[in-house]
């Protein structure tokens, strides 16, 4: 927008010009003689007339800028109203978006807290259920280790009664030895008898079916019986050893699946109890191996004493139990069973 001129300006001038052209007709008037004062008039209104039209035209010019500047001042003051106007719908949607961000941050508060609080409680579920199945587990843990030391317990026991075993044994062989080595000299004693004897008859062949030889075959119907009772004995035996073999080893699959449940939990315990199964399981193997040598030396111990209280002639008795004596003393002449392994040497 073009600047408006001051007003006051060309008025100004219009007097400076006239003063000034007053002036010099002031120092025309000085010199009479050369003064003609129709010209001067007329010359005055000369300068007045136009002075009064360069006023006239200076004013129509005011008036035209007044009226633009009066348009601009409208058109400002509109432009102003219109802005104040925008200002404050900006002001009053201001303030609702202020107040609606802090309603929707006390919401999303109200909201994350709700959400926090809701994941606490789901935690503190799990953590009480985890806690409730442990405890269930540790229980159970206990409960077994309980039922394992019982059954070590137990195994201890057996084991206090197979090394009494294993000394009856000992006795045994000492008196399997002693009566091998009598039965060896009398073998000798019988084959140097015979050797210097007669040949007998067919009919003497026949002694024991004679009435006087009755007690000899009640004899050998007792050592028959005896034979028979301590082949019972020992199979029982054996079988009482197979069903102890088969608890330890359960035993033993029990103590792994233990060890390896509460592996976290009782370590040691657990560990020296493998361990001491372990050992356990051995003895037992050994003592299995002592047990099923004890029913076979009971077997040939029987069948010796009964042989050698047999009244004569001896040679007609003992070449039979000595038929049934060699299958046996081969067995133990190998020094182990062929179903049981060998002895370990004990940790």
């Amino acid at each position: 927008m073009p600047s408006p001129e001051n007003p006051s300006n060309p008025p100004d001038d219009l007097l400076e010009t006239i003063i000034t052209d007053l002036g010099e007709l002031a120092r025309t008037a000085s010199q009479p003689e050369e003064v003609d004062l129709s010209s001067l008039a007329a010359e005055l209104e000369s300068l007045t007339s136009s002075a009064e039209q360069r006023a006239i035209a200076q004013n129509a010019d005011l008036q035209e800028q007044i009226s633009q500047l009066t348009t601009e001042l409208t058109t400002l003051q509109t432009e102003r109203d219109h802005l104040n106007r925008e200002l404050s719908d900006l002001r009053a949607n201001y303030q609702r978006a202020t107040a609606e961000v802090q309603r929707l941050q006390e919401q999303l508060a109200s909201q994350q807290a709700t959400h926090a609080s809701d994941l606490l409680k789901e935690q503190v579920a799990r953590l009480t259920a985890e806690k409730t199945a442990l405890e269930g587990m540790r229980q159970n843990l206990e409960q077994e280790l309980a039922q394992a030391i019982t059954q070590q317990e137990e195994l201890q026991q057996q084991l206090l009664t197979l090394q009494d075993q294993a000394t009856t044994l000992a006795e045994l062989n000492a008196q399997l030895t002693s009566l091998q080595t009598e039965k060896a000299a009398l073998e000798q004693q019988l084959q140097d008898a015979l050797a210097a004897a007669p040949p007998d008859s067919l009919e003497e062949t026949a002694l024991l079916n004679e009435p006087h030889d009755i007690g000899l075959a009640q004899q050998l119907a007792q050592l028959t019986r005896q034979l028979t009772q301590v082949e019972t004995e020992r199979n029982t035996l054996n079988a009482e050893l197979e069903q102890i073999k088969l608890e330890a080893d359960a035993l033993r699959h029990d103590n792994e699946a233990l060890r390896a449940q509460v592996s976290t939990v009782v370590p040691t315990e657990l560990t020296l109890a493998a361990q001491e199964n372990r050992h356990l399981k051995r003895q037992l193997r050994r003592q299995g191996y002592a047990l099923w040598l004890t029913g076979i030396a009971a077997t040939v111990i029987s069948a010796l004493s009964v042989s050698l209280t047999l009244p004569q002639p001896v040679g007609r008795v003992v070449p039979p139990l000595a038929a049934l004596a060699v299958p046996i003393l081969t067995v133990l002449a190998r020094g182990r069973s062929p179903e049981i392994a060998p002895t370990e040497t004990p940790t």
